[in-house]
């Protein structure tokens, strides 16, 4: 004997509905990868001086703190601008 359609529906969707088991576990400890806590931010321009790159390429500072506070995004534009979000 076969069951409607609907029937069938409606156990698939209580199936689905259910919780997934809590296993308890505990949340694990992100990885610290700031190991000197007591050293303070580099200046934008020490951290640019100090930052490595590949052959033919430089790293330069064109915006910095105060001038922007909780960027959240940033996106390029077709003519080579940095837009940033805060």
């Amino acid at each position: 004997m076969s069951r409607p359609s609907w029937v069938v529906a409606l156990l698939l969707l209580l199936l689905a509905a259910q919780p997934a088991p809590c296993r308890g576990e505990p949340f694990p400890t992100p990885f610290n990868s700031e190991t000197d806590r007591n050293s303070a931010p580099l200046a934008a321009a020490e951290a640019a001086a100090t930052t490595e790159v590949p052959a033919g390429l430089h790293v330069g500072v064109f915006a910095a703190e105060p001038d922007v506070q909780n960027p959240i995004a940033m996106a390029w534009d077709a003519r080579g601008r940095l837009w940033i979000a805060e």
